[in-house]
């Protein structure tokens, strides 16, 4: 009896199964189609970013190589390349590079393109902030005050990792501007502050001790013109000589032996 019950128990057990295999059975097998599936592609396109970043990197060792052995064009080119299919981070560089190339060249305008265009690529503040720093140092050198100003104030804010330098570039341009306080404060500031490096601090100091001190810098005390009090002489005997005992060459005649 008892194995009777047994069997129709695992009848009944084999039949729930049965109907939930009918049920859910393809969506089962639809998952797990889907999981081998998300395996396989996630294993792809690693391994085609691994490719990827495998030959960017021979190819930037390779326009470093060019640009080592006086082929400056073709370092240009192969950089430029780089930037149109490489990451973020090797594009950015390789832009960086291929500005150098452009500067050397006397192309400035070209090599401040290429400055923002890797400014606009890199995804780090760190390296954004060094392209636009160098763009500041080209446009300085151009003497582009106000574009300098522009660019440099965003990266002196408190905080900012070239804060210390785009300080020193709005000194010497305030400097360049006959804005004299501004650049002393600004250099200043990079004398006193502790954690400037010392190289910076350095120049700050050197650069304060030569900044002119103008007049016009130093307030004029207002002075007053005192009132003049003018009195007749003394004479000998203690007494003022008066209107009513003549003039001086009559006195004399009188005093005569």
């Amino acid at each position: 009896m008892v194995d009777f019950i047994n069997e129709v128990e695992d009848a009944l057990r084999k039949d729930q199964y049965n109907a939930l295999l009918k049920r859910w059975g393809p969506w089962i097998a639809a998952v797990a189609v889907l999981v081998v599936l998300a395996s396989g592609v996630f294993e792809y396109f690693q391994s085609a970013d691994e490719r990827i970043a495998k030959s960017t990197s021979l190819s930037y060792v390779e326009a470093q190589t060019l640009l080592d052995e006086g082929n400056a064009a073709g370092a240009s080119g192969l950089f430029t390349a780089i930037a149109q299919k490489a990451r973020p981070g090797y594009a950015g560089l390789s832009l960086m590079q291929a500005s150098g190339i452009a500067l050397d060249n006397g192309n400035r305008t070209e090599a401040l393109r290429l400055l923002d265009q890797a400014a606009n690529i890199f995804e780090t503040q760190n390296h954004q902030d060094l392209a636009a720093l160098k763009a500041a140092y080209l446009l300085m050198d151009n003497a582009d005050f106000e574009a300098v100003k522009n660019r440099a104030a965003p990266l002196s804010q408190s905080g900012r990792p070239y804060e210390f330098l785009a300080r020193e570039v709005l000194a010497f341009v305030a400097l360049e501007q006959g804005d004299t306080q501004t650049a002393s404060s600004q250099f200043s500031f990079l004398a006193r502050s502790p954690d400037v490096p010392d190289n910076l601090k350095a120049r700050a100091e050197q650069a304060l001790a030569l900044i002119p001190v103008t007049l016009a810098s130093v307030p004029k005390p207002e002075l007053e013109t005192p009132e003049l009090n003018i009195t007749a002489p003394i004479d000998a005997g203690g007494t003022a000589p008066s209107d009513a005992g003549g003039s001086a060459s009559e006195n004399l005649d009188k005093d005569a032996p």
